[in-house]
Parts: C-alpha cells; sequence; structure tokens
C-alpha cells in the first residue's frame, strides 16, 4: 500500500526533527567543560562585553533569566551555588531558545563589581520539513556554529562568575548585606523594553537579611516584582519568604539542588 504525499511529508518533518535534537544532544556531550583557570581576564571582558550589548539591543530573546548571589557574611548557612550550577543552566537554555542570562552578586562588593554579568546565547535553527539533504546539511552546520559560539562565551562567561561571585570578597572587608541595589538593578533589567515577549525568570539566593549600614541592624527594602508581568520568581534560604508573597508565580526552595533541578526540567511548553 502506498504512503500518502501527505503522511510522507509529516514523516520526513518529524525525521528532520528527530535529527536536529539528536545532533545538538550529541554536541552537548562532546562540549568541553569549561577551564576557568586558562582564559584571561581581559578576553572574558571583551566577550562579556559583548554579550552585555546584545541582551541590550536584541528584541528576539526567548528566555531572560536573572540570578542575584548573596554571598555575605548573614547568609553562609545557605549553601551556595558553584560554577557548575551556572553552567548547567547555560548549556540547558542553550539547547531552548535565545537566552539572556544575567548575574550579580549581592552583599557588599566594589564599586567596579555592582553591575550584572550578561551572557548572550543564540538560538539553534529549526530543520524545516520540506528541506533538500544539501539543505539539511546547512542547517546542522550553522547549529554546530552556534553551539560552539554558545560554548566559548558561556567559559568566558563562567570566569567572570568565577572571580566575581564565587570568590567575592567584601569592600574594604566590610561584611555588609546591601540587597536594594542589586534588588532594583534586577527590576530595571527585567522591564527593558526590548525583554517584554521574553519568558522571565529570577533567582534570588540569598536569607534576605538586609543589612546595609552595620553587621546585625537589619533594615527592610523594597521590590516591584509584582509588576512584572508573567515573572517566575524563586528564592533560595529566604527567611521571611512573605517579602515576594505579592508575586503570582513564586517559589521558595530550601536549596540549590531544588532549584537546579526544577530550572533543567524547563522546555519550551513554560
Amino acid at each position: 500500500m502506498k504512503t500518502k504525499p501527505n503522511n510522507i511529508s509529516k514523516e520526513i518533518t518529524i525525521l528532520n526533527k528527530l535529527v536536529f535534537f539528536l545532533c545538538i544532544g550529541a554536541l552537548m556531550l562532546f562540549v568541553p567543560g569549561c577551564d576557568i583557570s586558562t582564559s584571561t581576564t581581559s578576553e572574558s571582558t571583551s566577550q562579556v562585553s559583548t554579550s552585555q550589548l546584545t541582551c541590550a539591543t536584541t528584541d528576539d530573546i526567548d528566555y531572560d533569566i536573572n540570578i542575584m548571589d548573596d554571598r555575605s557574611g548573614s547568609g553562609l548557612d545557605i549553601v551556595k551555588p558553584d560554577t557548575s550550577f551556572y553552567l548547567k543552566i547555560a548549556k540547558h537554555f542553550s539547547t531552548l531558545g535565545s537566552t539572556c542570562i544575567s548575574a550579580i552578586v549581592a552583599g557588599n562588593p566594589t564599586v567596579d563589581n555592582r553591575s550584572f554579568i550578561r551572557l548572550y546565547l543564540m538560538k539553534p535553527l529549526v530543520i524545516p520539513g520540506d528541506a533538500i539533504l544539501s539543505e539539511q546539511a546547512k542547517y546542522r552546520k550553522e547549529n554546530i556554529d552556534i553551539l560552539a559560539k554558545n560554548n566559548k562565551e558561556t567559559c568566558k562567561w563562567i570566569q567572570l562568575i568565577d572571580q566575581r561571585i564565587i570568590h567575592y570578597q567584601p569592600d574594604k572587608n566590610s561584611d555588609l548585606t546591601r540587597l536594594q541595589d542589586p534588588i532594583d538593578k534586577a527590576y530595571r533589567l527585567m522591564t527593558e523594553p526590548n525583554f517584554s515577549k521574553s519568558k522571565k525568570i529570577l533567582i534570588i539566593i540569598s536569607d534576605l537579611v538586609n543589612e546595609p549600614t552595620h553587621p546585625g541592624k537589619v533594615e527592610s527594602f523594597n521590590n516591584k516584582f509584582d509588576e512584572i508581568e508573567g515573572l517566575k520568581l524563586i528564592s533560595v534560604g529566604a527567611r521571611n519568604p512573605n517579602i515576594f508573597i505579592k508575586v503570582k508565580d513564586y517559589q521558595n526552595f530550601e536549596s540549590i539542588d531544588g532549584v537546579l533541578h526544577f530550572l533543567l526540567t524547563i522546555n519550551n511548553n513554560f
């Protein structure tokens, strides 16, 4: 019995999609880990500056992910993420769509370490169902190039994460927790016009104890995250998770492992 032409077309489309994801999966398996000890600081800064510009100007970003990582002394009882946490998030979302991942350290950072470190990941191409073999090969080659560029940018971004967040040192050895500044900056980033159609995720790793002037002197802080439509807000280790109770889609996790598991299950149906 002959197969109907429309069935053949459907089969080709399904096959192309399967091959596309198999190629991405295979490439991700062979992408080397980031050796944060070999790249130079100047190279990293230059590369991230490119991502900084792209995140700020590109209006075709599917996922806008922001991470605030509190490294101050008041939250030492919270298990902090290492570079593998950031690397796994970047590699996962690099297969889903165009993504901007921004990370900032909270505490009392030096003046030159009070901005978000941004990474832009390009979107892989989907092979059209009616593409001929030569076109399919061209798409696959472009996807290999895209993922290779994404990996290169990710590794340079990871180096800065290691320098500025993982090995954070407070300004003038004054162990304060200034939460208002990174919270305000996160709000401004997520309300930039080019992110109006992006799926937004904010991860706050902090006990949310704000001590901006003296250790032990806790002060309240303000946030307007409930004004951001469609925001998914995740906190880790919050002593008072009710601070963000007005945000419609809000979850408080007990550990970094729980957050990572949740993030790695996100797909394009999010």
